[in-house]
């Protein structure tokens, strides 16, 4: 005989939501050694609390309440415990799949318990959406002595309302219902049942029904109920309304009733969420229920809908004092779109009370991931309290280990994390930094982010007979770069372009690969659509390219026309290739005369910044989207700012802010001119030292890739540490006067 256990289940579940829908649902089931672990973190170590998991998925954290409540209840009989359990250990998931799962789920973890059922029992995991129960539910109108409960057609719609003692009563609210469907069939065939039959079978299906205060009321109710369900039956109008109301009702019903909420809510940003209704509705609770949105529309769409999850437990489903574990994506602790949550400016009536960092445990999510404690609390506290935080590290034999086994190759360090600023940005973190916000640097307008150069198999060229001085009118064979075709995605992976270019349409690039501390490798080869002419860039259409007479490239970008228009993705259905290459003016605005570049890249580890002579380069340089560029008309400016930015200071200040991959921090942007960067002046003695170690660090990088210790075709990290190391005494000196700056 094959036993079916948990883990077969969890797997079955894995398997039967596509990924796509697992991704569309923001779903990422959790290890059991983690469930384990908050479950005991949370739950009392005697008796019994309300708990609710309100995107329970395939079960995970259910079953290890369950089995908390069982190890922690000795006393008492089987009987007891099972109704205890079923009382208190509740689940809602939207996806129909999930719930079946977690309910086979939930019947494994009660074991031998379930023999001690004298009835068939109900399991109380529900198929709804948390977010959005019916709203006569969720917020009943005042006066009303009941919960009006509607079901029917559209163009047959019933209503009853149900006594408020039954709606408090949410065990015996459920038996009712499945009660009276069972008559209601009856009646449907026989039209014979009455109330007074209804009466004697409820007495014997729901035998604490009529000791209940309201009584006759409730009778009367549950019999309206039952003849309006007994007429769409004959109307054949009835297929699943008494399972709409006992799962969509029924959990409507919790409205501040637990103790315990736990769980991992969707992981999801706005942007993805398909349905534009429902996105509206995410964005009435998020923007103006829970004030937990950013303010800014573009951080909006990045918006996590766990955190709207996270507020919206704690004002619906948690009693006072109720606690909260959610297992989250680490981003809640720093992204910019997630500040209200961070600084507490929200309109949830719940505290933070401490984290569990997880970004050092593996294997565990594709996204770093962090656990969320909170209480149900009027006072939501301020940016000042300090955290308790535990971090985790250590590397598991299997991700979904029991935590007696996680426990043995785990440790943890207990920390404190407290609110600290970037500029006006802000993160809770355990390490320092500034404890109130302050303006970011001058020097934040002057960088702008480079074009995209996208897709790159369009532009990106292998040049044979490019000598260093482009003749602009001589035509030149190209062909798309094998490297670039060879990482290119679909649809444009099998795209290679090859032909006859013009000159003065080719161009160089450096993309973040060519970028080192203190020095650019040298550049890649691309043409644009684009005409330099008196230091301006002007947009060339294929039919414009031919009626100037440049054929060549006509004939290319008609290739590339053709295929983009056959191939760009949904959200670049409105834009033509030229406004792709040319978006929010980040290819045009650039002047590839300009002397003094200073470059650094968008996303990275760690910051590496060069001082480039741009009116230098042949063929014209422009900069790639994987960079930021400004332009600087003194060279030791130049030096100074790079030498800023590549100190180890800057580069450490803005760790706690940077968004995390698996592979360490990733995104950088902007976030380091929100330090207060002065404003070079040759009249401080510190600025002047600046750019002249700043130069000689050039100076010295540009050696040190051309000689024989240089690693040729290594990885970008180790050319990195290559140069660092070899500058590591004029770093020093640098980062010192830095702090000081600083």
């Amino acid at each position: 005989m094959v036993r079916l256990n948990q883990d077969v289940l969890k797997g079955v579940y894995q398997q039967l939501i596509d990924p796509k829908d697992r991704h569309d649902l923001g779903e990422y089931y959790t290890p059991d050694w983690l469930c384990e672990h908050v479950v005991d973190e949370l739950l009392p170590k005697q008796g019994y609390e309300t708990i609710l998991d309100p995107s329970c998925g395939s079960g995970s954290f259910l079953r290890a309440s369950i089995a908390h409540l069982i190890a922690h209840n000795e006393s008492g009989s089987d009987a007891d415990k099972l109704r205890a359990i079923l009382a208190s250990v509740n689940g809602i998931d939207i996806h129909p799949v999930a719930v079946t799962i977690s309910r086979a789920n939930y019947v494994l973890a009660l074991g031998p318990l379930v023999n001690a059922a004298r009835k068939p029992i109900q399991i109380p995991v529900y198929l709804a959406d948390s977010l959005f129960l019916p709203p006569e539910v969720e917020l009943p109108l005042a006066g009303k002595l009941g919960v009006e409960l509607s079901f029917g057609q559209r163009d047959d719609v019933r209503s009853v309302l149900i006594p408020q003692t039954l709606i408090h009563a949410p065990e015996q609210f459920d038996e009712a219902i499945a009660a009276c469907t069972s008559v209601a069939e009856d009646h449907a065939k026989t039209r014979k049942e009455t109330k007074t039959t209804l009466s004697k079978h409820l007495t014997q299906a729901v035998p604490d029904l009529e000791r209940m205060l309201e009584y006759s009321n409730i009778l009367d109710a549950l019999w309206n109920f039952t003849e309006g369900l007994a007429d769409l039956m004959r109307e054949r109008k009835n297929s699943i309304w008494s399972f709409i109301i006992r799962n969509s009702y029924r959990p409507a019903m919790f409205r501040q009733r637990f103790e315990i909420i736990i769980g991992n809510p969707p992981w999801l940003s706005y942007r993805y969420i398909a349905d534009p209704e429902y996105q509206d509705e995410i964005k009435k609770r998020a923007v103006k229920q829970y004030r937990i949105a950013p303010k800014s529309q573009k951080l909006f769409t990045q918006m996590e809908l766990a955190t709207v999850f996270l507020a919206h437990s704690m004002a619906v489903f948690a009693r006072p004092g109720a606690k909260l574990g959610f297992v989250m994506p680490r981003s809640v602790l720093s992204a910019d779109q997630h500040q209200n949550l961070i600084r507490r400016d929200y309109e949830s009536p719940f505290r933070l009370t401490g984290y569990w960092d997880l970004w050092d445990v593996a294997p565990l999510f594709n996204v770093p991931a962090c656990v969320l404690f909170a209480k149900q609390d009027k006072s939501r506290g301020a940016p000042t309290d300090a955290l308790p935080v535990q971090t985790w590290s250590g590397t598991l034999p299997d991700r979904n280990v029991p935590w007696h086994v996680a426990s043995e190759n785990l440790v943890s360090k207990k920390e404190n994390a407290t609110v600290i600023y970037l500029g006006s940005r802000c993160a809770l973190s355990t390490e320092g930094g500034n404890s109130t916000a302050s303006k970011a640097s001058r020097y934040q307008k002057a960088f702008k982010q480079g074009a995209t150069i996208l897709p790159r198999n369009f532009y990106f060229v292998r040049i044979t007979d490019l000598d260093s001085k482009l003749d602009p009118d001589k035509s030149y064979w190209a062909e798309t770069d094998p490297e670039q075709a060879e990482q290119a995605k679909a649809p444009y992976k099998d795209v290679k372009l090859d032909g006859l270019v013009e000159g003065r349409f080719i161009y160089s690039s450096a993309l973040a690969r060519h970028l080192l501390p203190f020095v650019v490798l040298e550049p890649a080869t691309v043409v644009l659509p684009y005409e330099l002419q008196n230091g301006v860039l002007c947009v060339r259409t294929a039919a414009a390219l031919k009626n100037l007479g440049y054929r060549e490239f006509s004939e290319w970008m008609t290739q590339v026309e053709k295929v983009w228009t056959e191939n760009r993705l949904q959200k670049s259905q409105s834009q033509t290739v030229y406004q792709r290459l040319d978006y929010q003016r980040e290819l045009t605005r650039q002047n590839p005369s300009r002397r003094h570049l200073v470059l650094y890249n968008k996303s990275g580890t760690n910051i590496s910044a060069a001082h480039f002579e741009g009116n230098a380069q042949s063929p014209p340089f422009v900069v790639d989207h994987t960079l930021y560029w400004a332009a600087f008309s003194e060279p030791h400016e130049a030096d100074y700012v790079v030498a800023i930015l590549n100190s180890e200071t800057v580069n450490r200040r803005i760790k706690p802010f940077q968004s995390t991959g698996l592979l360490g921090e990733r995104d950088v942007h902007k976030k380091l001119l929100d330090l207060p960067i002065p404003l070079y002046s040759s009249a401080f003695k510190d600025h002047r030292k600046l750019a002249e170690l700043g130069e000689k660090a050039r100076l010295d990088a540009a050696a040190a890739v051309k000689s024989g210790g240089f690693p040729p075709s290594s990885s970008l990290a180790r050319r990195r540490a290559f140069v660092r190391l070899t500058l590591k005494d004029v770093l020093a000196e640098i980062d010192l006067l830095v702090r000081k700056l600083l």
